[in-house]
């Protein structure tokens, strides 16, 4: 039995005002990528320790990996820290792996689950994911700042929520720890009881309770999950959505949630279908993509079917798989 996770997490509100001091435990400067919006607000947060911020809006590319690199060994740079998406949390981790520093992560919204991971994905130059890296080590500390995801837009946390519902459903196939499957389970009965009064809290932006419990399904106990399980058709479909142009669009948490479906039609369960689709209603998620705004043809259904059962993570799906089956289930969301 082999466990994982990240070795910290501190989630609170105006978590961020714990930035210089936890990089000062770790060296005595750091290099901070970015999402541009947030570098007046994090340059006044650091005011002891020096730092290079880097505001990273592109896709992780080998090459933005090897530009990244050069900069931090000039400036002779001891931490590495990313706040914002899940790419710019992706970059970082790859970037501290390469240089073999610690990492600090802080995500700027819930609108995916692999902010704790050990996990980078890799995109080509056009938008597709190229590469998953697995890391041999975690970010040292996730940085969760209540105040700033609470004021992060309703769409990321719905995203976010798909993601994390994912978790215990790719996971209950595979043989894992029994803290993997408890934690699986309880991320899921979370989203499923809590979701719905977190959603309004977004809304109106005034925290709750169940707020911080959705946020740390999503942000901690979904991650422990996938990692100490497995990813299987969910993923497989969500990932190969970034190589069909009319999908490209969609953010992860998003590919996600209609890959959900489709691999939930294929689950003969009653009762999971009925409380994944009564939290898509209350949320207003899309399930279609229709709904999503999204015009799939066949021969684009048949190029997404092919791509899924030739990605690897469909070798993890236990039930039956042929290209016929998963078709109809693509088809079935149109």
């Amino acid at each position: 039995m082999y466990i994982q996770s990240c070795p910290y997490y501190l989630q609170k509100v105006n978590a961020l005002d714990e930035l210089e001091s936890e990089i000062l435990k770790l060296g005595g400067s750091a290099c901070v990528l970015l999402n541009t919006r947030f570098l007046v607000e994090v340059k006044l947060l650091i005011n002891d320790c020096p730092v290079e911020c880097i505001p990273f809006d592109e896709e992780i590319t080998l090459a933005a990996l090897n530009t990244l690199a050069s900069t931090v060994l000039e400036n002779e740079l001891e931490v590495i820290v990313g706040i914002g998406g899940g790419k710019v949390l992706d970059c970082a981790k790859a970037l501290a792996e390469r240089l073999k520093l610690p990492c600090i992560v802080a995500p700027s919204s819930p609108s995916m689950d692999g902010a704790t991971s050990a996990l980078s994905i890799i995109y080509s130059e056009s938008g597709e994911v190229e590469k998953i890296l697995h890391l041999s080590n975690h970010p040292r500390l996730c940085l969760v700042d209540e105040t700033l995801l609470l004021n992060a837009p309703p769409k990321l946390f719905k995203a976010g929520v798909c993601d994390a519902l994912s978790s215990y459903i790719e996971g209950r196939d595979a043989y894992s720890s029994i803290s993997a499957q408890v934690i699986a389970k309880a991320c899921f009965d979370t989203l499923i009881n809590e979701s719905e009064a977190a959603y309004h809290a977004c809304l109106n932006q005034t925290p709750h309770e169940s707020f911080s419990h959705c946020i740390e399904a999503i942000l901690y106990m979904s991650c422990f999950a996938f990692e100490n399980t497995h990813e299987s058709l969910t993923h497989a479909l969500a990932h190969s959505f970034t190589q069909i142009p009319a999908l490209k669009s969609l953010m992860h948490g998003e590919s996600v949630g209609l890959a959900l479906l489709i691999h939930l039609n294929l689950i003969n369960d009653s009762i999971l279908n009925q409380q994944v689709n009564r939290i898509y209603k209350l949320l207003s998620i899309p399930k279609s993509f229709t709904e999503a705004g999204i015009d799939l043809d066949n021969e684009q259904m048949k190029q997404l079917t092919h791509l899924t059962i030739n990605n690897e993570l469909s070798a993890n799906y236990k039930g039956e798989l042929d290209a016929s089956i998963l078709y109809k289930s693509i088809q079935s969301l149109i």
